[in-house]
């Protein structure tokens, strides 16, 4: 279908269930920023091409577009998608576009949006309650000034995306590349998956999960709030907590696993932790010979200080956690007793001058 149309600023249309591809070549519309499709309650089992879009453009779909896959040719360097309730997949758009919103704001539900094959949107904006998954997003891919609860999800053939959260509630999921995830304001959670990733807790009470590979966390930054939880997962990863009572999550050890913490916090006055930072252990990576038995999924459970030792080495049968504090280094004894060899947790760099580890700033996390 062609339109000839002027000086209009809002153009709705009701979409009936049917198959095959219906063709809306708009080159001919002049004046209409607004383009309204919905299905008249009815879900939509076809393939809707929107040919030369041309200005900055609204896009809105309602009720449901179940299905709704739409190829967009010539666009400007400007798309709004507004959506409501809505399942879209947004395919071969055109490579003048350099900034796509998706808005849901004031949705009656969250909605789900499939990019594929969006060569050149280089800034994302995302606004309201939205659930965005990314596929085959083929460049570096911006996201910027998220608004309320956000959750994004990027599939394995994503690379090097930037999220930027707003004041929600923000959920990031990076892809296999290497991801920049920046929580900003709110209680956020960053994932970076596969690839060297750098998630960014800013405000907030963030949870930072890295991934497989060799991920930079940080909690806070010079902010002077939030309490975190960082986890760097596999590989060597960076960790900073900033301000606040961080605590810093490991379930993996040895040289490929190692992380460092550069600025962990405990507060310590004449040898015993005074709140601050804590490092936490996943009773499933670090088992203690059994000691702790069943410790319930998300509790915790106090470390035993015969567990741990300072020094160069395990000295007895139960030595499993040895702090080399002239080194800075935190190990897992698997036998206690030092008869195997140890792996290193992670390094640690203290925040301020003669901070020491002590048994009471380990907890082991079920």
């Amino acid at each position: 279908m062609n339109l000839a149309i002027s000086d209009v600023k809002t153009l709705k249309f009701t979409l009936t269930e049917q198959g095959g591809e219906s063709l809306l070549d708009v080159a001919g519309v002049f004046g209409a920023s607004h383009l309204q499709f919905t299905t008249g309650g009815g879900d939509l089992g076809t393939d809707l091409f929107l040919r030369e879009l041309d200005g900055s453009q609204t896009v809105d779909f309602q009720d449901a577009l179940l299905a709704a896959n739409l190829e967009m040719d010539g666009v400007a360097d400007a798309l709004i998608v507004k959506l409501d309730n809505a399942v879209v997949l947004l395919e071969e758009v055109d490579s003048n576009l350099t900034t796509l919103t998706l808005d849901t704001t004031g949705s009656g539900g969250s909605s789900m949006v499939y990019l594929d094959g969006v060569d050149a949107a280089t800034s994302l904006v995302l606004k309201g309650n939205q659930s965005v998954r990314l596929f085959d997003v083929r460049q570096d891919l911006n996201a910027e000034d998220l608004s309320n609860t956000s959750r994004i999800l990027a599939t394995d053939a994503v690379n090097d995306l930037l999220f930027t959260g707003g004041s929600g509630r923000d959920q990031y999921f990076g892809g296999s590349g290497g991801d920049t995830l920046d929580g900003r304001l709110g209680d956020d959670l960053l994932v970076g998956n596969d690839g060297d990733d750098l998630l960014i807790g800013a405000v907030g009470h963030d949870d930072l999960r890295g991934g497989a590979d060799n991920d930079t966390l940080v909690g806070d930054g010079n902010l002077q709030v939030g309490n975190d939880r960082l986890a760097g997962g596999g590989g060597n990863d960076n960790l900073t907590g900033g301000a606040g009572n961080d605590l810093f999550f490991f379930e993996h050890s040895g040289a490929g696993n190692a992380d460092s913490i550069t600025d962990y916090d405990n507060d310590t006055a004449g040898g015993v932790s005074a709140g601050g930072d804590m490092i936490g252990l996943a009773l499933s990576a670090f088992s203690f010979g059994g000691a702790f038995g069943f410790v319930t999924p998300g509790a915790s459970a106090a470390l035993n200080p015969d567990f741990f030792v300072e020094g160069g080495d395990a000295a007895d049968a139960d030595d499993y956690l040895v702090w080399d504090s002239a080194n800075g280094d935190l190990y897992y004894d698997a036998d206690g007793s030092g008869a195997g060899a140890k792996a290193l947790i992670a390094s640690i760099t203290f925040a301020d001058a003669g901070d020491n580890l002590t048994a009471g700033d380990i907890m082991v996390l079920g």
